[in-house]
């Protein structure tokens, strides 16, 4: 079992837009859960107007912030992958599922001022891999203007640098209306926007490049 947390420190980093298209990935390859910890009804809307084929819970962390754990050890027998879309400020919960945690995904802004949040999300993150050892962090650009210095870019992939098993992805994914749209419509982007699918499928083949696909 592979267990995904996808979590920004920044609201609207497209956080959630990437986890449920995370999810729609892998429910194709293998029994898969997507577990919510927002409260953004947004969130629930796309699953109740999306198929099935993947196992879906919201979890409220305000008043259970030891459930989300609970919930992943009940449950981790039934699923293949579990992806987590959760806050990405330092709290219980976060640091209690990064510790069983394989894959953390952190989308991340191009702006300059904005990176100091992300210095601390990663400080968070070495403090967790010097004891969870299998722990592989992932950083990714997200909603990033079409224009944008190459600076700004090297800048992010500094800040992955220090961790052990750190990795910044190639892969950029801009801002572009059609993730939102796809979301609204309760939609995959592979559904509503074939070019902006094909560009997430440069990141679904970076992030696997390291994991075992099943037969």
């Amino acid at each position: 079992m592979t267990i995904f947390v996808v979590t920004s420190p920044k609201r609207g980093s497209g956080k959630s837009t990437l986890a449920m298209n995370l999810t729609e990935y892998l429910r194709l390859q293998a029994r898969t859960l997507y577990i919510d910890t927002d409260d953004d009804k947004q969130n629930f809307e796309w699953v109740a107007l999306h198929r099935t084929g993947f196992g879906f819970e919201h979890i409220s962390l305000k008043d259970h912030p030891d459930e989300l754990m609970r919930r992943v050890e009940q449950v981790k027998t039934q699923y293949d992958d579990i992806v987590i879309d959760i806050a990405g400020h330092d709290s219980y919960a976060l640091r209690s599922v990064l510790m069983r945690a394989d894959k953390l995904i952190i989308p991340m802004s191009a702006e300059a001022e904005e990176q100091e949040m992300y210095t601390e999300m990663l400080q968070l993150a070495i403090s967790v891999a010097q004891f969870n050892t299998q722990l592989k962090v992932y950083g990714i650009l997200m909603r990033v203007p079409q224009q944008i210095e190459i600076s700004q870019i090297e800048a992010n992939q500094n800040l992955l640098k220090g961790i052990p098993g750190a990795h910044s992805l190639n892969t950029i994914i801009y801002e572009d209306e059609a993730f939102d749209d796809a979301k609204n419509l309760g939609c995959s982007i592979w559904e509503h926007s074939p070019a902006q699918g094909q560009r997430f499928d440069q990141f679904i083949q970076e992030l696997m490049a390291d994991t075992a696909q099943p037969v």
